[in-house]
């Protein structure tokens, strides 16, 4: 499933990725990832919620699973 994970997001934009790694690798809360990215704390938390539901939406037409 890693594989599958890193296949999604090597097709995102940077910026999501960037902020999807920062929330669940180093588990950045959201206004240290919008300092990181130089932006506001909702727009850090889309971009994360953006590459989640790439991911989620990804793996579940990978499985057949309707969604």
């Amino acid at each position: 499933m890693a594989g599958a994970v890193e296949q999604v997001l090597g097709g995102l934009p940077a910026r999501q990725v960037e902020a999807f790694r920062l929330v669940g690798d180093e588990g950045c809360g959201l206004d240290e990832v919008a300092a990181r990215l130089g932006c506001t704390a909702m727009a850090a938390r889309l971009c994360a919620h953006r590459a989640r539901a790439s991911i989620c939406r990804h793996l579940g037409e990978a499985s057949g699973v309707a969604g």
